[in-house]
């Protein structure tokens, strides 16, 4: 029992995959023990295990780097409004609401609500110390809270645009661009990344900075066609670096701005592309994610994990973003 505690600390203040193959064996082994000693390793499991996870909520949420996390304890704060031109801030409860634009000339108060989730396994399956197949149940737990953070954010932004407070740029043509094929404006060109740019840094107060840059797959492998295309107007070092970097221009970004590929077209799909500058929006977080073993699995002689988190979003600059229409 010591030595099965001993894991569970180590586990509590690093990342569980730190854990040497026979630690986890020995800790999932006992864990589906039918006696105190099992219960008592469950409720430990399941204490830990949302510290644990919630970095690889981070990883996998897109909408994390667009709204900036700030932990408000659970109270009710303001938030200020950045935007001077369009003085109007814009939150929304969850994916399933409609989001609310508020008009205001300083703050705005972001309401949070609850996401859960959990997830469960039979004990025999612990018997053998497999534990693979929980984290692998585990992965599902946090791909469920991922896809209702993300669809509580895209939808908010989404109101947002169609309202017209974000700017929408139409299709490049040769009548609105000194772009000399229209192919160009209808893919992730040259043309349409320095226009997206140009549009935020005219935006009053300053201007935007682009940070990110959010497209589907397939606007993705456009970026991978420049190196095949005439470049003649760039910086002699922009060139270079687009053509040393090949096929891999991608994953770095171009530009210092960051490109995220989102696959799933319910929230961006082939005919747009969202920038975004780091002055965007606020992810309030009441309470951040957070497990406890669920109490009622063992009736089915199960064990589970159940989580939760009270966040909300909110969007306190709308000229941070500028949308392009393929």
């Amino acid at each position: 029992m010591d030595n099965i505690k001993m894991i569970l600390d180590k586990a509590s203040t690093s990342d569980f995959d730190s854990l040497t193959k026979e630690d986890k064996v020995t800790l999932f082994k006992s864990m589906a023990l039918e006696n105190e000693t099992g219960e008592q390793l469950r409720k430990a499991y399941g204490a830990v295990q949302g510290g644990l996870l919630l970095p690889l909520i981070r990883q996998e949420s897109s909408i994390r780097r667009i709204f900036k996390e700030q932990f408000t304890n659970g109270e009710q704060i303001e938030f200020p409004i950045r935007s001077k031109r369009i003085r109007a801030g814009w939150y929304g409860a969850d994916g399933a609401n409609t989001p609310q634009r508020q008009a205001t000339s300083s703050n705005i108060y972001i309401h949070t609500f609850k996401i859960d989730g959990g997830c469960r396994w039979a004990l025999k399956q612990l018997r053998t110390g497999n534990y693979n197949l929980v984290e692998e149940l585990q992965n599902d737990m946090i791909d469920e809270v991922v896809y209702k953070e993300d669809l509580a954010g895209w939808t908010l932004i989404k109101a947002a645009v169609t309202y017209g407070d974000i700017e929408s740029i139409a299709t490049l043509t040769t009548t609105n661009s000194d772009i000399t094929d229209n192919k160009q404006g209808t893919s992730l060109s040259v043309a349409v990344l320095t226009e997206m740019i140009t549009v935020a840094d005219e935006k009053p107060d300053g201007g935007r900075i682009l940070t990110d840059l959010y497209i589907t797959p397939r606007r993705y492998g456009d970026i991978r066609k420049w190196v095949d295309t005439s470049l003649q107007d760039l910086a002699d070092g922009t060139r270079a670096e687009m053509f040393s970097a090949g096929q891999a221009i991608g994953e770095k970004g171009v530009w210092d701005i960051a490109l995220h590929k989102v696959r799933n077209a319910q929230f961006v799909d082939n005919t747009k592309a969202y920038g975004f500058s780091s002055s965007f929006g606020t992810m309030a977080i009441a309470e951040h994610w957070h497990t406890v073993d669920d109490p009622t699995a063992i009736l089915k002689w199960e064990q589970g994990l159940i989580g939760k988190e009270e966040v909300g979003f909110g969007i306190t600059d709308v000229e941070g973003c500028v949308v392009y229409g393929f």
